[in-house]
């Protein structure tokens, strides 16, 4: 077995299901370089109590199954599109949709170790650069039915033609957000992080004889989305814009080929700077009712 060392860490692959749960037998597409993986797989133990302070037994109920992987993203080439990301998130680039698609996701711990995840749906994605020219990347928390014990090669996990990483450059926040707010056509921020949270419910259930937390589906709540921006404290005018409850506007990011609109957006107007003698940065959060993909010409 090979030793896990810095570095070790590879791919996250992914194959849309037509079945909850159900891998497909082809059609594995890169998603990105994982720069970090947290998995959950809970057997869900509990205790059961003997006549005094000590258990006499252990019951293993449900299993809960859940990921967490912090990605480097590429721009666009050929097959690859940063963007499917959202579409995972949101159901579909035109907007959110009723349900999530679920997904099989292969994750590559070391040269010789693979594990499979399945029956997922993306709990949260969260997209941020922490500077302007900076790169952007990619955090995905995916709740999901099943993950299997690892493996020594891909073709036991039935993948013989994995995807390739793009050779294309890393994606990048090159250009400011801009908005239909009067007077602020672009939002000169210093930082972009853009969450998109699905508040999901996993529905237990037995499969293969096993109860699992998410065995019989995974349901989409209530969408939040928000933008955090970080600008330069120049003047009051944004104290004005939180103040007065600006809402209705929509706000643009151009990433790479793909236009991010958020659509009936808000100041909720509780993110106040912490003033001090010397200059600040403002936060300006924004609350968004949905969030719309559309794909422009290089």
């Amino acid at each position: 077995m090979a030793i896990k060392t810095a570095g070790s860490l590879g791919s996250l692959i992914y194959a849309e299901e037509r079945d909850y749960g159900v891998t497909p037998n082809g059609g594995w597409r890169f998603i990105g370089n994982m720069r970090t993986l947290d998995t959950t797989d809970d057997p869900g133990a509990e205790t059961v109590l003997s006549d005094g302070r000590i258990y006499s037994d252990v019951l293993f109920t449900a299993r809960d199954c859940k990921f967490t992987a912090e990605l480097s993203v590429f721009r666009d080439a050929g097959g690859y599109a940063w963007d499917q990301l959202l579409r995972l998130a949101l159901g579909s680039h035109g907007g959110s949709a009723d349900d999530l698609p679920s997904f099989s996701a292969i994750s590559k711990i070391a040269s010789d170790q693979f594990f499979i995840a399945r029956g997922c749906k993306a709990d949260s994605l969260k997209l941020y650069a922490d500077g302007v020219g900076k790169q952007v990347y990619a955090t995905m928390d995916a709740i999901c039915q099943n993950i299997s014990e690892q493996t020594a090669t891909l073709s036991e996990l039935g993948v013989s033609s994995p995807p390739a990483a793009p050779s294309s450059p890393p994606l990048t926040y090159s250009a400011y957000p801009s908005s239909s707010i009067p007077g602020l056509a672009v939002i000169p921020s210093a930082s972009v992080e853009l969450t998109v949270s699905n508040n999901m419910t996993p529905k237990e259930g037995f499969v293969g004889g096993r109860a699992l937390v998410a065995g019989s589906g995974i349901v989409p709540g209530i969408a939040d989305i928000e933008l955090a921006l970080k600008v330069m404290s120049v003047s009051s005018f944004y104290d004005s814009l939180k103040r007065n409850g600006t809402k209705g506007f929509e706000v643009s990011l151009r990433l790479n080929n793909s236009i991010l609109t958020m659509k009936n957006c808000h100041l909720p107007g509780d993110d106040q700077p912490s003033r001090s003698h010397d200059a600040y940065d403002e936060p300006v959060k924004i609350k968004a009712a949905d969030i719309a993909v559309t794909r422009v010409v290089a």
